[in-house]
């Protein structure tokens, strides 16, 4: 499959899946002849920041474990770094060394079906309204090792190169930051709902305790809820799984197709991801 193949599969689908059994060189040697220009890790987490227990794989700079590969908890449907990044990755690169127990999984969701499964109100709204801001808390701990950097003005730069807002809290070190991020993407005539809201809004319904960060959209807190809810329940209708096996690779685009994953159980799990633009 060279790069025109694979652009015009994602057109159709968003979603490529090979079961090869390929190495792990040979996934690396692939997806560099096509999926265009990596990111790589920076000395300053500008990118990964915030993307916990994410590692460094092999030689190359630019393969990660997966979110979370040591903590085993859920993740909500997501489009990658939406959150924090003005300009999210295009493609994602999954790549199974080494598949867990039955538990283990990763769910996709085509955006422009979740779009177009909710109701008339809700996409005129999100069409009027597309965008969200993510606003986080990080205590001092948590934010010098998400990103690498101790000095609060140091990392109030940073951010703000990738127009994340923060704001210092003196009596506790601790940062909030602020980012808008559009909740919709246009492909070709459609719609595609991919963003982070359902990480962060299931939190906030489900999860008050776990954490204080919080997205902002809609009318009011009530109106949040609502869309929040009615987009949880027809994502979890549309989802699909992938149950990885060893040598398996998923290319998802990042700019139309959710992913997410359950709980993991069995921690010897290795998966990998890679994240491209074209050009």
């Amino acid at each position: 499959m060279n790069q025109q193949e694979l652009k015009s599969t994602l057109d159709k689908q968003g979603f490529v899946l090979l079961n090869s059994g390929i190495s792990l060189e040979e996934f690396e040697a692939f997806s560099s002849e096509v999926g265009g220009r990596f990111i790589q890790k920076e000395e300053k987490h500008t990118v990964i920041g915030g993307n916990s227990g994410r590692d460094l794989v092999g030689e190359k700079k630019s393969v990660f474990t997966a979110t979370g590969l040591k903590s085993g908890h859920e993740v909500p449907l997501h489009g990658e770094l939406y959150f924090q990044n003005s300009n999210p990755p295009d493609l994602l690169w999954f790549y199974c060394e080494q598949p867990g127990d039955w538990s283990d999984s990763t769910w996709y969701c085509d955006g422009v079906a979740l779009f177009e499964s909710l109701s008339l109100e809700t996409q005129v709204y999100l069409r009027e309204n597309n965008f969200a801001t993510y606003h986080r808390f990080h205590p001092k701990s948590v934010w010098q090792n998400l990103y690498g950097i101790e000095s609060p003005a140091e990392l109030e730069k940073v951010l703000a190169t990738n127009l994340v807002r923060m704001r210092f809290q003196a009596e506790d070190e601790s940062v909030w930051t602020a980012f808008d991020s559009p909740i919709l993407q246009k492909k070709g005539k459609q719609w595609a709902f991919i963003n982070n809201i359902l990480p962060f809004g299931i939190r906030e319904i489900f999860h008050p305790e776990e954490t204080k960060s919080y997205v902002e959209f809609g009318r009011d807190a009530n109106h949040k809820k609502e869309m929040i809810l009615e987009i949880h329940e027809s994502a979890n209708k549309l989802t699909q799984e992938i149950r990885w096996e060893k040598g398996m690779l998923a290319i998802i685009d990042n700019k139309r197709t959710l992913h997410g994953r359950g709980k993991v159980s069995n921690f010897d799990r290795k998966v990998y991801v890679r994240m491209s633009y074209w050009t």
